[in-house]
């Protein structure tokens, strides 16, 4: 890369992260904190597109009607489109003030059960699950274990003998519910739970299952909406009260799913179809200037793009699952681990630092 280019690549992070590009030394005195990891999982290929799957503002995506409305904001990042209802949150900007997006993860199976496996299996030993190996590295750490959830007990079902893992059910299957509990987490002064972990299946107790929704209609955007609205709004009253306990900071709050779904035609109430390439997740965390989106994907997928006239977030460049598995064991092994990684099990996100909180590694993702 000739010298003009490097340079130019490191302003425009550094601008657009608020971030230094090179990594700076600093005392071997200095312990770096683990992180609490709250995460939440969404099974089975919910819609991100009027969550956090934000487009790139020339994507023809962005010509659909699939978010009602879809409004320019002016972030850090450039004129990106945002879906209206973070808009309509009044202190959502506190969020996207500390909020990593990445596109682009290959899954590595279309079929839900194969997805599944593909995020909480481990390839190099198929009978131990991820939750396991978290679970084995924080006990060497002198850590607890990690802590479950599922809104529902069908997800208990599923999740228990795939995870190996006790399962708590919460009584009303309502997101208030899983952030009640988080909230009584981060109250505890010895955290003795490094990871929580909640399995959400369907938009609500009553709703169908996330991957039961064939149709953009009315009906689906309003479960959605609703959803996403109710989740933006707990996520940020939830990183609020972890602000005002002075933890947020050490604190990551992580948004995933197994696949994701997307509409099939740019016409009225499309179709739609469970995709097993582009799938993204968020990152909040106090230790973030935000917001920040990485990852390359394609405008149009290369292989389909005559019968599907849009972006699927396939990624020349894909991630896999195994990077986010590593990344929240960096989160919650941060200073208990040895600096020496292997570089096929390096996350290439994020990493922590003593004085920089969560150094950005990757440049601003593209739509190419």
């Amino acid at each position: 890369m000739k010298r003009r280019t490097f340079l130019k690549n490191a302003f425009q992070l550094s601008a657009l992260s608020s971030l230094p590009i090179l990594q700076s030394h600093f005392s071997p005195s200095i312990k770096i904190k683990p992180y609490q990891v709250f995460w939440i999982h969404l099974e089975g290929a919910p819609i991100r597109e009027v969550f956090d799957f934000w487009p790139d503002p020339y994507n023809q995506f962005s010509t659909t009607e699939l978010e009602h409305k879809k409004e320019k904001l002016f972030l850090k990042f450039g004129e990106y489109l945002l879906p209206k209802l973070w808009k309509e949150n009044p202190q959502s900007k506190f969020l996207l003030n500390h909020w990593l997006s990445v596109r682009g993860i290959a899954l590595n199976g279309p079929h839900l059960k194969q997805s599944r496996s593909s995020w909480f299996r481990k390839k190099e030993d198929p009978e131990k699950s991820i939750i396991e190996s978290f679970n084995e590295s924080f006990q060497r750490a002198q850590l607890g274990s990690a802590k479950i959830y599922s809104l529902d007990g069908l997800t208990r079902s599923l999740y228990e003998p795939l995870l190996k893992n006790q399962i708590q059910e919460l009584k009303t299957g309502q997101l208030k519910e899983l952030f009640k509990e988080w909230k009584d987490e981060a109250n505890q002064k010895n955290k003795l739970n490094p990871l929580q972990l909640g399995i959400i299946r369907s938009p609500s107790p009553l709703s169908k299952k996330f991957e039961d929704f064939d149709r953009w209609d009315q009906d689906t955007k309003e479960e959605y909406l609703k959803f996403y609205d109710g989740l933006i709004k707990e996520l940020t009253q939830f990183a609020l009260y972890l602000d005002q306990l002075d933890q947020f900071q050490h604190s990551a709050l992580l948004i995933t799913s197994d696949r994701r779904k997307v509409p099939t035609s740019l016409n009225r109430d499309p179709e739609l179809e469970a995709v097993w390439e582009g799938g993204n997740f968020s990152l909040i965390s106090g230790a973030l200037n935000g917001p920040v989106v990485l990852g390359d994907i394609y405008r149009e997928h290369p292989k389909y793009k005559e019968s599907y006239p849009m972006t699927w977030g396939a990624s020349p460049h894909p991630y896999s699952p195994a990077h986010i598995h590593q990344l929240i064991m960096d989160l919650c092994l941060a200073g208990q681990q040895s600096g020496n990684y292997n570089p096929r099990e390096e996350n290439p996100w994020v990493v922590p630092r003593s004085l920089q909180g969560l150094y950005i590694k990757g440049l601003m993702g593209r739509v190419i």
